[in-house]
């Protein structure tokens, strides 16, 4: 696994502003045969102070998965006496175990905005 995380702290030359980054991959080849994963996450976040009652605050998270997972129970007693007891997925592209037959990939993303503050509104008749 692999990661970075920025967190600015507060900022008085910039109205109070502060950020935090924080971007992750993490990799695996699986304990079983061809079922690798990868995974990446971002996500960032943004405060600023516009007056002294009145925080602006913008956040995004980004998140990727992608897998080879078979679409099946397991496999039978037969694989795994000829291929060994971590045997999942092959290269076969013949088979219906072929690895590429089995891809997963997901991805979710997150954005929001708030404003958080008094609000005042004056109507002049």
């Amino acid at each position: 696994m692999l990661g970075v995380q920025l967190d600015s702290g507060i900022s008085s030359h910039f109205g109070d502003t502060h950020f935090m980054f924080n971007g992750s991959r993490l990799t695996t080849d699986g304990y079983l045969t061809y079922s690798g994963v990868t995974e990446d996450n971002y996500q960032f976040k943004l405060q600023r102070s516009l007056r002294k009652d009145t925080v602006i605050t913008v956040f995004s998270t980004y998140n990727k998965i992608t897998s080879y997972t078979p679409d099946k129970g397991g496999v039978t007693l037969n694989q795994v006496a000829q291929f060994g007891k971590n045997y999942v997925l092959n290269n076969d592209p013949t088979s219906q175990n072929y690895f590429g037959y089995n891809f997963n990939s997901k991805s979710t993303d997150f954005d929001c905005g708030v404003w958080q503050g008094t609000c005042r509104l004056n109507v002049n008749h």
